[in-house]
């Protein structure tokens, strides 16, 4: 080969001047004692020891100390003087080096285009994110508004339940008075029938009056029971029960179905007093409805409340034969419903869950029980 590094010259130089030393000692100072042949051949090592230090063992510190200072994401060079004379060594160091160097610097490369990929992915997910966010918000927000128009619908058929003998009352007495009028039924000849007329007048306008309260007052509990709600206030569970009850009372009863009641909770819980009376409606209307569908005779909802530890619990019952144990687990999905077409909407359940678990941070669970279905409401004190 051409090129020789200047190390191999210098070791070549060394070992043959060694070599000759040694045997010009062994053949031609036979003569000389032990004691200056052994201090000549110590001289030698010690002259071969300083030109190994000087010429090998310090420039190959020299580039290890180069190497050691070198990051890897920069290139490596040697001075002119130490690549002459560690050719084979220092091209293969820089070698390995820089193949590193360019590997770092595709790595680093490859980091940075996944980087930005990464920060674009992320970016598009939180906007698809926020998307599907805001879709199911609008998408809640619709299903509210229907179970509300149905829970309207379903108000409007109670109000309607309520006033049916109020205003059969109230038109029976006004016809009864306008009948005896015109039959003249009243002797006016004389004071006593005079004052017996009137009292009797004024027993039935009594009736009458006293029927317009209660239709009034029938308007004033839906409409309050209606009024949008802005803050959780203190509320008896019992007395939201009560709420419910005075408002579909008149349609059980019409139905022939026993309300029994049980409400032993004293504790006060914060609530959105009409979102749960609004729920319970919702339970006791399902009841109402599978007693009518399964022309149940005997129908009977239990209604029980009680205080346990931090929680207070709501316990709604019947005896309307239960629910399938493979729906059961389905009845609280939006659009699910057991009743016909034309009668149920699949969201009163649905809202009811969602006003109790995520409104009033309450559990609404189901389960059969007793030949019935079972509501078990639980809020947290």
């Amino acid at each position: 080969m051409i090129f020789f590094s200047s190390l191999r010259q210098k070791l070549f130089i060394l070992l043959s001047i060694s070599f000759l030393l040694i045997l010009i000692i062994n053949f031609y100072f036979d003569s000389m004692n032990i004691e200056v042949r052994t201090l000549f051949l110590t001289l030698l090592s010690v002259l071969s020891s300083f030109f190994i230090a000087q010429n090998i063992a310090k420039p190959l510190e020299g580039i290890i100390a180069k190497l050691q200072r070198t990051p890897p994401y920069e290139k490596l060079s040697f001075d002119k003087q130490a690549q002459k004379e560690y050719q084979y060594l220092i091209e293969a160091i820089e070698f390995k080096h820089n193949s590193l160097y360019e590997i770092n610097m595709h790595l680093e490369d490859e980091i940075a285009t996944k980087t930005l990929e990464l920060k674009n992915l992320n970016s598009s997910l939180e906007e698809r994110v926020e998307e599907a966010i805001l879709d199911i918000q609008q998408k809640e927000k619709l299903l509210k508004q229907q179970s509300r128009h149905a829970q309207m619908g379903e108000m409007i058929a109670m109000i309607a339940h309520q006033w049916r003998q109020p205003l059969s009352a109230i038109s029976a007495t006004a016809f009864s008075i306008i009948v005896k009028s015109k039959r003249k039924k009243f002797d006016l000849s004389s004071p006593e029938s005079q004052d017996k007329h009137l009292q009797y007048l004024e027993k039935n306008l009594e009736s009458i009056q006293g029927y317009v309260q209660f239709l009034s007052q029938t308007i004033n509990d839906f409409r309050n029971f209606f009024k949008p709600e802005k803050l959780r206030e203190h509320s008896l569970v019992n007395h939201l029960v009560g709420n419910a009850l005075q408002i579909i009372k008149v349609p059980i009863n019409n139905n022939n179905i026993e309300i029994k009641t049980k409400l032993d909770s004293v504790q006060a819980v914060k609530l959105f007093k009409n979102e749960i009376t609004q729920a319970i409606l919702n339970i006791l209307k399902n009841s109402e409805d599978n007693f009518i569908e399964k022309k149940v005779s005997g129908g009977e909802i239990h209604i029980t409340t009680y205080d346990q530890e931090k929680e207070i619990i709501l316990e709604i019952c019947d005896n309307g034969g239960g629910i399938n144990e493979d729906i059961i687990e389905n009845i609280f999905d939006p659009y699910f419903s057991t009743k016909k077409e034309k009668n149920g909407s699949g969201l009163g359940l649905y809202m009811s869950k969602v006003i109790i678990e995520e409104h009033n941070h309450g559990k609404l669970q189901v389960e059969n029980r007793d030949g019935g279905v079972c509501f078990i409401i639980t809020f947290n004190l």
